[in-house]
């Protein structure tokens, strides 16, 4: 991630780093191989020493890291074969930003929706429209963030969510086995 990579150049305590020979492949990637050159590879960063640095760097230095991340908000994940999701996390959160874990790390990638529901709409009718197989986004589910979540990675996306009631749906890329995750109640 770019904005990680500037701060452990000025900030280098964020991140852990080892030592490993790498080279370039004939096909053009970048390969750990014994033969190749040592190379300083960056195996970790603290989140919150990062936020810091960020805060810092643009003179929010009296912000605190807890203004840009809420972990354990919510957690959605993908287990096995696609369209098998879960999501974690309370069932009431506070109007504002709000943090989303999403882990594909062992497993395929996935999409993610968050929406409002308008109009008095339940989540019930979210699960029913999903089981109907669905492949419009309903008027009454305002469309507020996606996230695509490559196969093997585990990002935290912070969303701005109002008060009202939002729906989590997940799904494979190509909108096959969308999964109604959860509803966020926000107040």
């Amino acid at each position: 991630w770019d904005p990680v990579a500037a701060v452990a150049l000025t900030t280098p305590s964020v991140v852990t780093v080892r030592t490993a020979p790498f080279l370039v492949t004939p096909d053009g990637r970048t390969a750990e191989r014994p033969s190749g050159t040592p190379v300083a590879v960056t195996t970790r960063a603290d989140p919150a020493a990062v936020a810091r640095a960020m805060l810092d760097a643009y003179g929010r230095g009296d912000a605190t890291a807890g203004a840009l991340f809420k972990p354990g908000a919510a957690t959605v994940e993908v287990v096995g074969e696609i369209g098998t999701f879960r999501m974690h996390g309370p069932g009431t959160l506070a109007p504002g930003d709000t943090t989303i874990r999403f882990d594909a790390s062992h497993g395929p990638g996935f999409v993610a929706l968050v929406g409002r529901l308008t109009g008095g709409h339940r989540y019930a009718e979210v699960e029913a429209a999903v089981a109907a197989g669905v492949t419009r986004v309903p008027p009454w589910f305002t469309l507020e963030a996606t996230a695509e979540v490559p196969a093997g990675s585990a990002p935290t996306w912070v969303v701005d969510l109002p008060a009202g009631e939002h729906a989590v749906v997940a799904g494979n890329p190509d909108g096959t086995a969308v999964t109604a995750l959860g509803l966020l109640a926000v107040r």
